[in-house]
């Protein structure tokens, strides 16, 4: 994640890919994401897969490659665009960045006792409120995403 802070715009910029388009594919993939979370079991029957015990996303919310998926990655370069935000910002962001980080690494530590306390049951009901967030905000980065593209569309036939 922080490599992504520090070189995602330089290397995104070397292979020409706008920060619009990662924008819109960032959006997209955490869309699929909680999809996942959202319908769990069903997505995996329907898709003829067989359901291995114990790799359920309900059961196991909290995991390190969850943490940097490409849409975290994604968020983090864009929030700090080098033509948006002033170095301040940026660093104040990766401040942030590195906090819910270690906040994620306490809950990890605490899932089992949480896990105790709110059940199975539980734990999958949190899960699905937590995808349809996460399925709201993913639909946000593409409509804004969108508003940006639609713009520069009419900034470059005025000028």
């Amino acid at each position: 994640m922080v490599g992504a802070v520090v070189i995602g715009q330089i290397l995104l910029s070397a292979m020409g890919i706008s920060l619009v388009s990662l924008q819109v594919a960032g959006g997209m993939i955490l869309f699929i994401f909680s999809l996942q979370m959202i319908f769990g079991d069903a997505l995996a029957f329907s898709s003829g897969g067989e359901k291995e015990k114990g790799h359920d996303i309900a059961v196991f919310p909290l995991a390190v490659p969850s943490i940097a998926t490409p849409g975290a990655i994604m968020a983090a370069i864009l929030l700090t665009d080098n033509h948006v935000y002033d170095i301040q910002t940026q660093v104040g962001t990766s401040l942030i960045m590195l906090g819910v980080l270690a906040v994620a690494f306490l809950f990890m530590l605490a899932a089992s006792p949480i896990l105790k306390v709110i059940g199975q049951n539980g734990a999958a009901i949190l899960i699905r409120v937590m995808g349809l967030i996460l399925a709201a905000m993913s639909l946000e980065f593409i409509l804004e995403a969108f508003k940006i593209f639609e713009w520069l569309e009419t900034f470059n036939q005025t000028s």
